[in-house]
């Protein structure tokens, strides 16, 4: 008869795979308070590759200050476009190879000092390593965009592929 108690007492204890793991489940369009420069972004996806889903992030100072932002494009050649770095309709193609499993987590990573860098990660693998300058960035005012504190992120309405997302703290586990 104990067991009866107990039951419903585990379904709320007990978190899901996702939550428990530190996982927040994606929001469109919902403007989200969060440390770039202290946190790299994690999100976890399960798009595949030809999928024509994509990643679309707008990074913020403020929800009406726009400092940058990521697309990754899933169709049958990777690509990605860093925003307020490069000019709206170009992408580059990411040279590494995606790794094959169905769940992807990826790691965006942004610093400052001693240089403006960007780096994505697929699964541990660095995908894109970026010294952003002015011969890499197109955009004229990329580092008065960039120079911005990010203080917020917003996953796009236009953003098919995240499911998932948390701050990286050196976890190597899904």
């Amino acid at each position: 008869m104990r067991s009866v108690y107990l039951l419903p007492l585990l379904l709320v204890v007990l978190p899901t795979t996702a939550a428990h793991k530190g996982w927040k489940a994606v929001e469109r369009g919902e403007k989200i308070d969060y440390d770039l420069l202290k946190y790299p972004l994690e999100i976890k996806t399960d798009s595949a590759l030809g999928s024509k889903d994509k990643i679309d992030i707008i990074f913020r100072k403020s929800k009406d200050n726009t400092a940058g932002g990521i697309v990754i494009d899933l169709s049958s050649q990777i690509e990605y476009k860093i925003k307020s770095c490069n000019t709206d309709n170009i992408r580059f193609p990411i040279p590494a190879n995606l790794p094959s499993s169905k769940i992807k987590i990826w790691r965006v990573t942004f610093s400052k000092t001693p240089i403006f860098r960007f780096q994505i990660h697929c699964n541990g693998v660095e995908m894109v390593n970026i010294k952003m300058s002015s011969s890499t960035c197109d955009y004229s005012s990329w580092g008065m965009a960039w120079m911005k504190e990010i203080t917020m992120i917003e996953f796009t309405s236009s953003d098919t592929a995240s499911d998932y997302y948390r701050p990286w703290r050196g976890m190597t586990t899904n």
